[in-house]
């Protein structure tokens, strides 16, 4: 099947059999757009168990002193990611974020961070966890639950 015509729902069940190829995660980034684009956040890799995305940091991360990048940044990228892993699990059908928790280690103003989201459970509730890294060490490490929507009945 030819990458252009996929939408997203069609990308995360694919991404739930196999890693997406090159092409795929083109298309992925041309149809991800919100916060993910505004951030600069651009994935890597997207698989059955773990997605890796990256964000190379500007001025437009750092908190209003410009010290360090704001809390509010790393908890968004570690949000989307935990979603595009909870997402392949439930193979591109509804869900919704129900919890999302974060533990800041250290600080950092300058470079690229590593965004890693590992699967932990599947099921009715997603559990899954996140680290932001740079140069291999933790900033951030967050847990996300996420529950599959049940289609109502009209």
């Amino acid at each position: 099947m030819d990458p252009s015509s996929l939408n997203l729902s069609q990308l995360f069940a694919l991404a739930a059999d196999r890693p997406l190829h090159m092409r795929e995660l083109a298309r992925f980034a041309d149809l991800n757009d919100g916060v993910d684009r505004l951030l600069g956040l651009r994935y890597l890799e997207i698989t059955p168990d773990e997605v890796r995305a990256e964000m190379h940091i500007s001025s437009d991360h750092l908190d209003c002193g410009g010290s360090s990048v704001s809390r509010a940044v790393c908890l968004a990228v570690a949000e989307s990611v935990g979603s595009v892993t909870a997402a392949v699990a439930a193979r591109g059908k509804p869900f919704t974020v129900a919890h999302v928790s974060g533990e800041f280690c250290r600080n950092i103003a300058a470079g690229v961070i590593e965004i890693t989201g590992t699967l932990i459970n599947d099921g009715p509730v997603a559990l899954v966890d996140v680290s932001v890294t740079n140069r291999g060490e933790l900033i951030l490490r967050s847990t996300q639950r996420s529950v599959r929507v049940a289609p109502t009945a009209h």
